[in-house]
């Protein structure tokens, strides 16, 4: 039997995410598919920011953070799957006359772990800051906070359990070991042709930080069975489970065919999932 081995796989979360999501969960995310459980649900309060809050949640507005308690449902829209704050946000007495760019989001009143981000935007799409005056109340309209990650590479139920955490879900237990899967046109909805290779267990290195993401790559060869006749490949599935579980992300590589007795497999550090 042949080692035939597999392009770098890269998988990244989407280019809006990479500001989006806080350092803090990008971590725990990284921990969850090695398989530490996700801290319990936050004790959720949005903050205003007269600047992009980054990673760290900087910029934050001397106001009392406020607690919503209304959401809608999750929905898609266009690449995004996302909730919306449905009720209207009042933040008493500003401190400062000027304007608030972005707003934030943390797991206490005070202090705390900041989660994620965003830009206040018009319907178009342009920035819209909030206008504050010293002294007076700054009130955010009902949907026009919303939660949103992109689609594309994760799939929907990791993405849903990520935004019904932030409302008060607790996230799915962690997964006993990451498994990989190989087919052809594989995507985040589950759609494509498996290969019928079985799924191998991924074990996973420490984490780096690379740019705005955290990155953590296979930290051992994951080798599959030899097919028993040729087969095209061309993406990969992860899933929580050795057969059925749920679909976690997908990536792609370029197409390949392997023959009969070539043994598909990763090198270590191959992989690369960026949170």
């Amino acid at each position: 039997v042949n080692a035939a081995w597999l392009r770098i796989l890269s998988i990244y979360s989407g280019v809006g995410a990479k500001k989006m999501q806080s350092t803090y969960l990008k971590t725990k995310d990284s921990l969850w598919i090695k398989g530490t459980n996700y801290p319990t649900v936050p004790s959720l309060r949005i903050s205003l920011h007269s600047a992009d809050p980054l990673l760290t949640g900087v910029s934050e507005i001397a106001f009392a953070r406020v607690a919503p308690s209304t959401y809608g449902a999750i929905a898609t829209s266009g690449i995004l799957r996302q909730i919306p704050i449905n009720q209207a946000l009042t933040f008493t007495n500003s401190p400062i006359t000027g304007s608030a760019t972005h707003w934030g989001s943390w797991n206490t009143l005070t202090g705390g772990n900041f989660l994620r981000s965003g830009q206040f935007l018009d319907t178009n799409g342009t920035p819209a800051p909030i206008t504050l005056t010293t002294g007076n109340n700054a009130t955010i309209a009902s949907g026009t906070i919303r939660f949103a990650i992109e689609r594309g590479v994760f799939s929907d139920y990791f993405i849903d359990a990520k935004l019904n955490w932030l409302i008060g879900t607790a996230f799915p237990i962690a997964p006993v070991s990451v498994r990989a899967s190989l087919g052809t046109g594989l995507q985040f909805d589950g759609a494509g042709t498996n290969s019928g290779l079985a799924r191998q267990p991924v074990l996973w290195g420490a984490d780096a930080t690379i740019a705005n993401y955290i990155r953590v790559a296979n930290s051992a060869q994951v080798a599959f069975s030899a097919p028993a006749s040729p087969l095209t490949l061309d993406s990969a599935g992860f899933y929580d489970a050795l057969t059925a579980g749920n679909l976690l992300w997908v990536g792609r590589f370029p197409s390949r065919i392997f023959g009969i007795g070539e043994t598909p497999l990763w090198e270590i550090s191959a992989i690369n999932v960026d949170f």
